[in-house]
């Protein structure tokens, strides 16, 4: 997932050729019911999770069994739903995993994730494993050219996934919460990227309670975290951290 690459250096002592270490991209092309509706710019690697992490924060399914065939070839995927779902218009993704579909009459229902954990999250512990998920992706500290998502539980981190757009990490994390049947009642999604309405979205179709990220959350974000009783905790660095939504959720001791 690593290629060097020629490249020339420049700096107030003048310049030098090296190798740069970049990643390698390429496309996932997401085809349900014969129809495209997904073009994702993603590393080369679980394929099965972003699949499976697409069609469940999409909307398109609630559990395995409304999957009739699920198959990678090579940079495609091919779903044939069991019923199916009428979309308003085919989704092209970016790299960032940006949306610009959705589903009508599908599996999720927005208004009705909410998320009702009464689970309570201690600050100093988020801090200690935010610094544990910030070196957790190798390919970012060699080349610069990926976010990740994780998973954190208790005092540590679980796993992370990294990926060139934040919202592939994030889809990519919750096909595995999704495949694996993880209970998520107690756990806090951390992400490397801004936090988005859709990243929102995303976590409530697997009631996660908390989202964790060193940047900052879009005001569309906050406000729909409100609605679902999502904890939002931004500029997370050191022991420090804001909080936007779910106030109650976070302790100080």
């Amino acid at each position: 997932m690593i290629k060097e690459v020629k490249s020339i250096q420049f700096d107030k002592e003048g310049k030098k050729n090296l190798f740069s270490k970049v990643i390698v991209d390429c496309e996932l092309i997401i085809k349900i019911d014969n129809k495209v509706v997904g073009r994702l710019v993603c590393l080369p690697e679980k394929f099965d999770l972003l699949g499976w992490g697409f069609l469940v924060t999409g909307g398109w399914i609630e559990s395995k069994e409304d999957v009739e065939e699920f198959s990678i070839k090579k940079n495609f995927l091919r779903v044939k739903l069991k019923e199916k779902v009428k979309s308003r218009m085919a989704s092209i993704l970016t790299g960032c995993g940006k949306e610009v579909f959705s589903v009508k009459n599908g599996k999720g229902n927005e208004e009705e994730k909410k998320i009702l954990t009464e689970q309570k999250f201690k600050f100093s512990i988020i801090a200690n494993i935010m610094r544990e998920f910030q070196v957790s992706d190798s390919l970012h500290q060699q080349t610069g050219g990926t976010h990740s998502a994780g998973v954190g539980c208790g005092e540590k981190l679980l796993f992370s996934i990294p990926d060139i757009g934040r919202n592939n990490a994030v889809q990519k994390v919750i096909g595995k919460i999704f495949l694996e049947k993880i209970p998520t009642y107690d756990k806090l999604l951390f992400t490397t990227g801004r936090i988005s309405r859709e990243m929102v979205v995303a976590v409530s179709q697997v009631s996660i309670p908390v989202i964790v990220s060193k940047s900052a959350p879009l005001l569309s974000a906050i406000e729909l975290a409100n609605e679902k009783n999502i904890t939002i905790l931004g500029f997370v660095k050191g022991q420090r951290m804001t909080c936007f939504s779910g106030f109650d959720r976070i302790s100080e001791n």
